[in-house]
């Protein structure tokens, strides 16, 4: 049985949206889905995470997912 994910955001568009926040800014007015495959994956104890996501274009993205953040 598949599962459908449903994309809310198209990943080329990411850094021109959200260029304009600094370091540990956030933009809580959207909610966004975005897809890629998680290539590393780091920790830094156990409520702080570190993802490295390649597009399917081939766009290499770094996120840090605090233990509020949800990511699925």
């Amino acid at each position: 049985m598949a599962v459908k994910f449903h994309i809310t955001y198209d990943i080329t568009k990411f850094q021109d949206a959200f260029s304009h926040l600094k370091n540990g800014e956030t933009d809580k007015t959207k909610e966004i889905s975005l897809a890629g495959r998680i290539y590393v994956r780091r920790s830094s104890g156990n409520k702080l995470y570190f993802y490295d996501i390649r597009s399917e274009v081939g766009m290499t993205y770094s996120l840090d997912m605090g233990w509020r953040s949800n990511i699925s």
